[in-house]
């Protein structure tokens, strides 16, 4: 965070005044100069290259600025000297006799305050004619915001903090010099807080079946083993298709019927026929339905951070882009000042606290003491363990909102929806046969339908921590 002391106010101010003027005496000039020191939040003066943007105001303290230019500038000890207009032109149009401001934003950083209040002399920048004045002036003492600066006997008695002689005409652009060694690797940055676990991605299509492999030779017949019982005859066949019919031949003489001879013994089983060629392969089947989605694993262990790389060159600062517009809605903030989301309703339901959305896209609803209502909630095991879903009352309940959060008193954990559908973003209602329920108390379960649901830490929904710190806030 960097910061520029009080004194600075007043040299950046009597810069202007003492640096912008003699220009006027050679002609109308392009802009007016402004010098100054930038100290870091130790009160050590910044070295290098940084970026800082000047802007230009009605007022002391409104917004929409009426001109402003970024630049990096090469900061030696702290100090600096730029002349405004140099990146983005001044219009004379400015300089119409109204009070302006001047405000400094350093490195990102939210802008400087005071403004600096421009004096006369860039003003007379738009008035040229003043470069005509002739003769010398006589003031008894000069004052700067009620302080003497110049007694009466010519004397200097202000701050003498940034004395300089007037800015020399620019001289040619000597040539550049070696780059300088690279500087040692600044201490790794603390890990930031673990973003929300994306949804998953849809399962891609089934790749096309592989060729068959090649035939293996067959393999030698096995030993022909003992002939087992007769078994029950089947049932008979079909009957075989009708052959086409002969030529009907002489009847013959009708011989005497003859008594019927006994039945003779069944016959041997004959030897066993070589083993036919594999027929081809059939074509493969549709898929099956996906099984039910196994319960949620354990965290895993978080790795060691890796080493942190070198720090790139830094790029030119790009123009700024205009303000967006404010977000619509109230705030919620928590007792640590942070923003938890956009008020969506007040005193809700039973749980008389506030529904916000956060950041993340989750929807809550707080009680005022910074907890999260209980929900009625089915388990798949006793004591309300395993598998959990939402009460819907009935089976074949609609969907709902994918970010929804509750919470579960037996796992005392805020809870999402589990089976969000990818390209809705919303989650389907479930048919289920639970063993416990929860809230009131873990009690018997049965038959229901509800919205399956899994455990979620305060980040991934949004929060900066649960339960959330009071007391809570509406702005």
């Amino acid at each position: 965070m960097i910061r520029l002391p009080q004194s600075l106010v007043r040299l950046l101010t009597l810069s202007a005044l003492l640096f912008a003027g003699p220009a006027v005496a050679q002609g109308v000039p392009d802009g007016f100069d402004v010098h100054g020191r930038i100290l870091d939040a130790g009160g050590l003066p910044v070295d290098g290259v940084t970026p800082v943007s000047f802007a230009l105001y009605a007022d002391a303290e409104g917004e929409g600025a009426i001109w402003m230019e970024a630049v990096d500038l090469d900061l030696a000890d702290g100090y600096y000297t730029h002349v405004l207009g140099a990146v983005n032109a001044l219009d004379p149009e400015l300089f119409d006799g109204a009070a302006l401001y001047l405000g400094v934003t350093v490195d990102g950083t939210d802008e400087m305050r005071p403004r600096f209040r421009i004096g006369a002399v860039p003003y007379a920048w738009r008035a040229a004619v003043a470069g005509d004045v002739r003769g010398d002036i006589n003031p008894n003492s000069v004052s700067i915001g009620g302080e003497m600066v110049i007694d009466a006997d010519g004397a200097w008695v202000g701050d003498p903090t940034g004395m300089q002689g007037a800015v020399g005409p620019q001289g040619d652009v000597g040539p550049a010099g070696p780059a300088g060694p690279p500087g040692d690797a600044g201490d790794a940055g603390a890990d930031g807080v673990a973003g929300p676990v994306g949804p998953a991605g849809p399962d891609g299509a089934q790749g096309p079946a592989g060729p068959d492999g090649a035939q293996g030779p067959a393999g030698a017949d096995g030993a022909q083993g003992q002939r087992g019982q007769r078994g029950a005859q089947g049932a008979a066949g079909p009957a075989g298709a009708d052959g086409a019919q002969g030529p009907t031949g002489d009847d013959g003489a009708r011989g005497p019927v003859g008594a019927d001879g006994a039945q003779g013994p069944v016959g041997a089983d004959g030897a066993q026929g070589q083993r036919g060629l594999r027929g081809l392969q059939g074509a493969v089947g549709p898929a099956g339905a996906d099984g039910a989605q196994g319960p949620v694993g354990a965290d895993g262990a978080q790795g060691p951070a890796g080493q942190r790389g070198q720090r790139g060159l830094q790029g030119v600062a790009g123009p700024a882009g205009p303000q967006g517009p404010a977000a619509p809605g109230s705030q919620l903030i928590d007792g640590n000042g942070v923003v938890l989301g956009s008020v969506l309703g007040l005193d809700s339901g039973f749980s008389q606290g506030a529904t916000f959305v956060t950041a993340t896209g989750h929807t809550v609803t707080v009680q005022w003491d910074g907890r999260v209502a209980g929900g009625q909630i089915y388990y798949s095991g006793g004591n309300c363990t395993g598998t959990a879903w939402l009460n819907a009352g009935y089976v074949g309940a609609p969907a709902i909102y994918g970010k929804r959060v509750v919470f579960s008193r037996a796992f005392n954990s805020l809870m999402v929806p589990a089976n969000v559908n990818a390209n809705t973003g919303a989650a389907a209602s479930e048919g289920f046969n639970a063993a416990t329920i929860d809230n009131p108390n873990c009690g018997q379960g049965g038959a229901n339908g509800g919205w399956r649901i899994r455990r979620a830490g305060a980040a991934e929904v949004g929060l900066p921590g649960y339960p959330i710190a009071t007391p809570i806030t509406v702005r």
